[in-house]
């Protein structure tokens, strides 16, 4: 399974790094096009998700997903990934970021 949260010509890269029977799952709004033979002879398929159609429709479903996502945070059961970095490490974060290197979120923590 590839996630892909970034769209464009990431999708495709997607597709091409499934193994046969594999899902890609597209959930940024970066748009993006798959060749279709792609698909076919490994019988991959692509899915598309957003927060935001699932939001309108069923608010309270997210509602008790937010709850619980907090609850397992509160909990200490989550850990979320990221790198921390003091402001004066700008440069550094910024290219964590646009060398697509960082896992997770990027955070700059004020000096003293």
């Amino acid at each position: 399974m590839v996630l892909d949260g970034v769209g464009g010509d990431l999708v495709q890269r997607g597709v091409d790094a499934l193994r046969p029977h594999g899902r890609l799952v597209a959930f940024s709004a970066g748009g993006g096009s798959v060749d279709t033979g792609s698909l076919l002879g490994g019988l991959k398929t692509v899915s598309g998700f957003s927060i935001g159609l699932v939001s309108r429709e069923q608010p309270e479903l997210v509602d008790q997903m937010r709850a619980e996502l907090w609850r397992l945070l509160a909990a200490g059961d989550l850990h979320p990934a990221h790198t921390e970095l003091s402001f004066e490490h700008v440069g550094e974060a910024v290219a964590l970021v646009a060398e697509r290197r960082n896992l997770g979120r990027v955070l700059l923590r004020p000096g003293n």
